[in-house]
C-alpha cells in the first residue's frame, strides 16, 4: 500500500524560472541594444544627422523602458512599449537592409554581424516583454475580478 501512495503521491514542481527570466532578462536585453545604439551613433551622424538623432532617441527609450521594467515588475504598460519598440526597431533595420529607409537613408546597407546580434536581443525582448505583458495582464484581471466580487456583493 505505501508504495501505491508513493507513486500516486504529487511531484513537487522545481520553482518556476520565469521570474527571475523576465525580472533580469527584459532589462538586459533591452541594455544590450540601447549599447549598441549608443555605440553607433556617432558612426550615424556622420551619415545624416536625423538618423543619428534616431540611435540616440531608441536607446534612451530602451534604457528608460528596460529601467522600467525592472522597477514596475507588474506594470502592463511597460511591457507592451517594449514589445512595441523591439518590433519597430526589428522592422526598421530589415527595412534599411531591404529597400533603405527614405527619408534618413535612401541606399539599402549591407547586413552586419553588430545590427543581427543586436536584432537578435531585440527579439529576445521583444519575446520576454510579451510574456511579461500576458503573465501581468492575468494577474491584473485576476485582481480586478476579485475586487469586484468583494466590493459588488451585497451580504
Amino acid at each position: 500500500m505505501d508504495a501505491v501512495r508513493s507513486a500516486s503521491s504529487p511531484r513537487r514542481e522545481l520553482p518556476s524560472l520565469v521570474g527571475p527570466a523576465l525580472a533580469l532578462g527584459l532589462p538586459a536585453a533591452c541594455a544590450f541594444s540601447a549599447g549598441t545604439h549608443i555605440a553607433l551613433a556617432p558612426e550615424h551622424f556622420g551619415e545624416s544627422a536625423p538618423l543619428g538623432l534616431g540611435f540616440l532617441a531608441a536607446a534612451a527609450l530602451l534604457l528608460a523602458l528596460g529601467l522600467g521594467a525592472y522597477t514596475r515588475r507588474r506594470s502592463v504598460r511597460i511591457p507592451l512599449l517594449i514589445a512595441l519598440l523591439s518590433a519597430a526597431l526589428i522592422a526598421g533595420y530589415i527595412a534599411s537592409r531591404s529597400v533603405g529607409l527614405p527619408i534618413l537613408h535612401p541606399e539599402p546597407e549591407p547586413v552586419d554581424a553588430v545590427g543581427v546580434t543586436t536584432k537578435a536581443a531585440e527579439l529576445v525582448a521583444l519575446i520576454l516583454s510579451l510574456r511579461l505583458y500576458r503573465r501581468n495582464a492575468a494577474g491584473t484581471a485576476r485582481c480586478e475580478t476579485q475586487w469586484r466580487t468583494r466590493w459588488t456583493t451585497i451580504p
